[in-house]
């Protein structure tokens, strides 16, 4: 997570991390924020709000763009326009 945040603060210094990730999938959820990423998450801290993303036609993978499931190491999840521009920059920046 620190380099992820450390390069994506050199793209945008908009970059936050509010530390609730039901709260933050939420955001996602009403377009407050753009998107929501994490490394080892646990499957109780993101399962309601990865749900709410799903219903307000968001999307949210694993950091290869596999469909995000309870097993997965990682999430991203963003509007269904932008998320494919932020796993490629997630995905750039973790190689």
């Amino acid at each position: 997570m620190i380099k992820i945040f450390g390069k994506l603060k050199l793209i945008n210094n908009k970059v936050r991390q509010i530390g609730a990730a039901a709260l933050e999938l939420c955001y996602v959820a009403c377009c407050r924020v753009d998107s929501f990423f994490m490394v080892g998450i646990n499957p109780w801290d993101v399962a309601a709000g990865v749900l709410i993303v799903k219903e307000a036609k968001g999307k949210v993978s694993d950091f290869e763009g596999k469909p995000f499931n309870m097993n997965s190491e990682n999430i991203l999840a963003s509007n269904s326009k932008m998320h494919k521009h932020f796993l490629e920059l997630i995905t750039e920046i973790v190689k």
